[in-house]
C-alpha cells in the first residue's frame, strides 16, 4: 500500500507546498517577461514558443521514456523481480520525468491548477514511486529484498500519449 497510496499521497501534497514556494519565486524574479522562457517554453499567455524545438524534443524524448518505463514494467511483471540494470534505468527514466514535471510547471507558471492536469498526476503517481524503490535497490535508503516488482508505471502510456 505505500508505494501505490502513501507516497504518491505524500508527494501531491508536498509538490502543492513547493508550487506555491515556486510561484511566488516565478513572480518574485519577474520570469513571465524572461526571454527564453517565452522563446523557447511558453507561458500560460503565450503556450505555443516563437522557437518550439527545445519542447519538441523534450516531448519526443517524454514519449521514448514513457515507453521505456511500459516495456520495463512488462519485463518486471513477467520475471517478478527487478534486476539492478533495471533499476538503474528506471532512476534514470524518473529522473527525466521529473525534469519533464519542472519545465511543464514552468510552463504553466506554476500555477497550482497545473498540478491536476492529467500528466501531472500520472508524474505524482508514477514518479516517485520509480524513484523510491530504485534507491531502495540501490542501497541507498532500504533493504535491497525489499524492492517489488510491480509498479505503476502502466500509466506512463497516458503520459506518452498526452507528449505526442
Amino acid at each position: 500500500v505505500f508505494p501505490f497510496v502513501y507516497l504518491p499521497s505524500a508527494a501531491f501534497i508536498g509538490l502543492a507546498l513547493l508550487w506555491a514556494v515556486l510561484s511566488a519565486l516565478y513572480d518574485c524574479l519577474n520570469l513571465r517577461s524572461s526571454r527564453f522562457i517565452a522563446n523557447h517554453i511558453g507561458t500560460c499567455n503565450r503556450p505555443n514558443p516563437q522557437s518550439p524545438r527545445f519542447v519538441n524534443v523534450l516531448n519526443a524524448l517524454q514519449i521514448v521514456s514513457s515507453m521505456g518505463a511500459m516495456a520495463s514494467f512488462v519485463v518486471n511483471s513477467y520475471t517478478h523481480s527487478v534486476s539492478p540494470t533495471a533499476q538503474r534505468f528506471e532512476m534514470g527514466l524518473g529522473i527525466f520525468s521529473a525534469f519533464h514535471f519542472l519545465v511543464s510547471g514552468l510552463r504553466n507558471e506554476f500555477r497550482p491548477s497545473s498540478l491536476l492536469r492529467p500528466g501531472q498526476i500520472v508524474d505524482v503517481l508514477t514518479v516517485p514511486t520509480m524513484l523510491l524503490l530504485c534507491a531502495q535497490g540501490l542501497g541507498w535508503g532500504g533493504d535491497v529484498a525489499k524492492v517489488h516488482w510491480l509498479s505503476l508505471n502502466f500509466l506512463r502510456s497516458a503520459q506518452a500519449l498526452l507528449a505526442y
